[in-house]
């Protein structure tokens, strides 16, 4: 930071400025600008940018920043009933960019039901809900509302709702963001069983071609190999001891690399070691793991393609690695010999590094 000062302005930025005849948007590096009109329609109103890939984005820290803002504006005919500003945490809760889009319908129907005022009382719980069931990352929203149509919205009185029907807008949206994680589940499970299929059909091709090369050897073994005739062994001569037979190679194990999890938050100190092959339990989160049938939180597993050992997500949660990549259902880690430092979930942190004596040698 001494060197480099400018990196403390290491952030991406989005904006919306109004006036009662125009509207101006800017934006700097990732996140989502959206223009919703009257009638709920939700557009982006910002160009993309094709430099922004993964986790790649534009930034304040750059030397000139200034000539990245993408920027737009409307005039008095073209103005929004709303407009929604996010950070890209919300976006990526969600499966699909058609799912993420109708959040801005959403919002304007809960403002005009139950009013800005209700909405802003609920949005910590429906951000939350969103990035548990989604990216697992932080999420920021701004909503800038129309003056007009939020007086207009003032002068009608609204009706009474009942206790049990005041949320139910709120509910939904809700219910919108949960359902997001079942299909991401499901979609999950469908790959998960297409690798599952691939893998079989490949074991039952390699099966059919070895009995298509051994069984023509068999048949054919006299023809392909010739007898030589039969010996009779010599008997050793007097005074000579027989040779003896050299002694059996010792049974050798196969040295397997082996690696240390080191928690830190609310499990410091209870240490796992990690081999293939083996797990780590579902009682490390609970609430995390899909199936109450499943024992395993994580699993570890030899890729014989690949001769890595990997770490495999079991559980809903997104892992954030110190690399910067996520890891979601499914998805696995390989573990090399560096240490790597894992965010599991809030408050569940961990490091994995090689023990003092793991070997580097092949697998079985």
């Amino acid at each position: 930071m001494e060197s480099l000062p400018e990196l403390a302005y290491g952030a991406t930025l989005l904006a919306a400025a109004a006036t009662d005849s125009l509207l101006l948007y800017l934006q700097l590096g990732d996140g989502e600008i959206l223009s919703v009109t009257a009638n709920g329609t939700t557009t982006r109103p910002l160009p993309p940018d094709d430099r922004l890939i993964a986790n790649q984005t534009t930034s304040l820290c750059q030397p000139e920043a200034w000539k990245d803002f993408r920027s737009s504006w409307v005039t008095d005919g073209a103005l929004p009933s709303m407009v929604l500003l996010s950070t890209d945490g919300y976006a990526n809760s969600f499966r699909s960019d058609e799912d993420f889009l109708k959040i801005g319908q959403d919002y304007l129907e809960i403002i005009r039901q139950q009013g800005i005022a209700s909405l802003a009382e609920e949005l910590p719980a429906i951000l939350t809900e969103a990035t548990q069931q989604g990216s697992g990352d932080d999420i920021t929203l701004a909503i800038l509302q129309d003056d007009q149509g939020a007086a207009a919205g003032a002068k009608v009185a609204r009706p009474l709702m009942t206790a049990a029907s005041k949320s139910a807008l709120i509910e939904q949206l809700k219910a919108r963001h949960s359902s997001q994680q079942q299909k991401l589940l499901e979609l999950a499970s469908r790959v998960e069983q297409t690798r599952n299929d691939n893998r079989r059909l490949r074991n039952t091709l390699l099966a059919l071609v070895a009995a298509a090369i051994v069984i023509p050897v068999v048949i054919f073994h006299d023809r392909i190999f010739h007898h030589s005739p039969t010996t009779t062994p010599i008997a050793p001569t007097m005074g000579t001891s027989p040779a003896k037979e050299p002694p059996p190679p010792a049974p050798r194990k196969p040295a397997e690399p082996e690696w240390l999890l080191q928690l830190t938050g609310k499990l410091s100190g209870k240490d796992i070691a990690l081999s293939r092959k083996s797990i780590i339990p579902r009682s490390f989160h609970p609430e995390a793991v899909p199936d109450s049938k499943q024992t395993e939180y994580a699993e570890v597993a030899w890729d014989k393609e690949r001769k890595a050992t990997l770490l495999i997500n079991k559980s809903t949660d997104t892992w954030s690695l110190s690399t910067g990549h996520k890891v979601r259902y499914g998805q696995e880690i390989e573990l090399a010999g560096e240490q790597l430092t894992i965010d599991f979930a809030p408050g569940l942190s961990g490091t994995i590094a090689p023990t003092a004596d793991a070997a580097p040698a092949e697998q079985p």
